[in-house]
């Protein structure tokens, strides 16, 4: 494949690798489209406010963790929150930009092994929700009763005492946690 048949965008604005993601392209052609065209991992789909990175992309049609660890290589800034809220805010526009980070779709995805690759990446262990109550990812974990990735992402500095728009603590949801399946956390 040629540099710029992996890099050319469609009316939509998406190039290849975005389309293989998109349908779950084996983690080889993945590959090579990433070779054909390094900075595809940091080309957004679509335009606009709500325009994403790949990462992103993957992570919300449920890709491997070979695809993200290959999207992750070939740039591992998109794993910090920072990396998906330069988007521009069109102020006219009713169409808001979402800014959720990585990290929340993988702890929304119940998936440890790519919680972990994002930590490892340095994604921010207390990103929050883009949505009411903004709960940070370690409220998220604990809510769902995931205990693998809740101790995860206390290990990597989540703040327990981090308040949703509720005024909740992770604390707070332990315990109701503990209460519930009658296990210690």
């Amino acid at each position: 494949m040629s540099v710029d048949a992996a890099a050319d965008r469609d009316a939509s604005g998406w190039i290849a690798l975005h389309y293989a993601i998109a349908y779950h392209a084996p983690p080889r052609l993945l590959e090579r489209l990433l070779l054909a065209h390094p900075d595809g991992a940091r080309q957004r789909a679509g335009a606009g406010p709500l325009a994403r990175l790949p990462l992103h992309l993957a992570l919300a049609r449920g890709a491997s963790a070979d695809t993200v660890s290959s999207l992750l290589a070939a740039y591992p800034a998109a794993a910090r929150d920072d990396a998906d809220t330069d988007v521009p805010d069109n102020s006219h526009s009713r169409i808001q930009p979402r800014r959720s980070s990585v990290l929340m779709a993988a702890v929304l995805a119940d998936d440890s092994t790519l919680v972990r690759m994002l930590l490892e990446a340095q994604a921010d262990p207390n990103s929050r929700s883009d949505r009411a109550p903004h709960a940070s990812c370690a409220m998220v974990a604990a809510e769902r009763r995931n205990r693998a990735v809740l101790y995860q992402l206390l290990a990597s500095g989540a703040d327990a005492f981090a308040r949703d728009d509720d005024g909740r603590t992770v604390l707070e949801v332990i315990p109701k946690l503990v209460h519930e399946e009658g296990q210690a956390v």
